[in-house]
């Protein structure tokens, strides 16, 4: 990966839109378009980690769902209506491909979930109740894939699920949605590790479940309890602070260190490589859990983890490369996040700063190998486009790496929580 220095700087948000129209001008000049569809190369993944190159699958993750949904925003926000004519090109290249069983059997971001919340903010945005019936049409196929999943997690498995389908159920009231969220969280409940999960596709790679956002633990606790609130199932948010908990154990609160519970010889890391800071692994994702889970996880050393993940983030976070999963734009949120969670304009501003910082590059730099660039929204282009919209107006634009809903804000219940007392030591 590159290696570049990031210092925030101050800019007007029109110069992050016009960024963004750059990356979108961009997606333009790559697309094939035919037939009232779109289509672009570029890369795909499974949940077994493989990555292929080809036609785009529909999903939100690396396809089309997740293109359709950047180009969809910079349209309002530029008032340009070919982004929009775009966006509409590529949804409908992938609801043909759904139509024909691409999305398999996956369920979080790279498959039925992240599709589903892909639709459910394409409708907002466009008021297009049709697109809200595509989206409860794929209850069933989802439903059905529920048990079978051995992934678990944010991308792939039935925390994605949890995490997605609110949007849904906040546009519909559909209670459908929820029948097959109470599905997901049971199973999930009925899968653990000890407090937490062992995804498949990690053992071999781990002696234990691991810390995070997209593929540890930090991600599916919230996922879990962010359901058991909508469900006003209290099991549900109880087993979600337990895994929380359970992360919590690999943090020093003394040093302010995360434990990397990963295999550094299986993922062909250093000894001596510097943290890990990234939504899918590392502490930005332990710092973003924390800041979602705070209402069920208040205390000391939660609120140790967030500066301490704020810190690191900042040291090792930037200027590797710009998407979503792994770079700038994605670790920016954590400064989002925090700002608003502590109403910390100063942390707003700096997460802006560096939103100006980056979109300043002249070359973006994807999350792939040498750089390659790729289309997709998780960690090409789109994503890319998607960060800097989400700097400039992030009263508009929902946080995707944490699966805001349309209107943003994650339900919160009524349900009288009393989470365990945090003993740890006051910071």
């Amino acid at each position: 990966m590159p290696s570049y220095r990031l210092e925030p700087v101050t800019g007007d948000p029109d110069a992050l839109v016009s960024a963004a129209v750059r990356v979108g001008e961009h997606l333009h000049e790559l697309a094939i378009t035919a037939e009232g569809g779109a289509q672009w190369f570029g890369v795909n993944a499974t949940t077994d980690g493989q990555w292929s190159l080809g036609r785009l699958r529909p999903d939100l993750f690396h396809g089309l769902g997740g293109i359709a949904l950047f180009l969809a925003h910079l349209g309002a926000l530029s008032g340009d209506d070919r982004h929009t004519g775009l966006a509409r090109a590529a949804l409908e290249t992938a609801l043909e491909q759904v139509g024909r069983g691409l999305l398999g059997r996956d369920l979080g971001m790279i498959g039925y979930g992240g599709f589903v919340y892909a639709l459910s903010h394409l409708a907002a945005l466009w008021q297009d109740d049709r697109l809200l019936g595509r989206a409860t049409g794929l209850l069933e196929p989802l439903s059905a894939a529920i048990e079978a999943d051995r992934e678990y997690d944010i991308v792939g498995g039935c925390a994605g699920v949890l995490a997605c389908l609110p949007s849904l159920h906040a546009l519909t009231g559909e209670r459908r949605v929820l029948e097959v969220m109470d599905k997901a969280a049971r199973h999930l409940l009925n899968s653990r590790t000890g407090p937490s999960w062992f995804s498949e596709s990690l053992r071999g790679h781990a002696d234990r479940p691991i810390s995070g956002f997209s593929h540890g633990t930090g991600g599916m606790g919230w996922a879990l309890g962010l359901a058991g609130e909508l469900l006003s199932e209290d099991a549900y948010v109880r087993a979600g602070i337990e895994a929380l908990r359970y992360e919590q154990e690999s943090f020093d609160p003394g040093t302010g260190a995360f434990a990397e519970l990963r295999d550094h010889s299986a993922f062909d890391l250093p000894a001596d490589a510097p943290p890990t800071t990234f939504w899918c692994y590392g502490a930005m994702g332990i710092g973003l859990s924390r800041v979602l889970s705070a209402r069920w996880l208040p205390g000391p050393l939660a609120r140790a983890e967030v500066d301490a993940a704020l810190t690191v983030t900042r040291a090792h976070g930037f200027g590797r490369s710009q998407c979503l999963c792994h770079g700038d734009f994605g670790n920016l949120e954590l400064l989002l996040q925090a700002a608003t969670l502590r109403n910390d304009p100063g942390l707003r501003a700096e997460a802006v700063g560096l939103a100006h910082a980056s979109a300043a590059r002249r070359e973006w730099a994807c999350g792939t190998v040498s750089e390659v660039q790729v289309p997709g929204l998780m960690t090409g282009l789109a994503g890319i486009g998607y960060g800097m919209l989400r700097a400039a107006r992030p009263d508009r634009v929902p946080a995707v790496i944490a699966l805001e809903r349309p209107g943003h804000p994650h339900p919160v219940s009524a349900l009288p929580l009393a989470p365990e007392p945090d003993t740890s030591p006051a910071m």
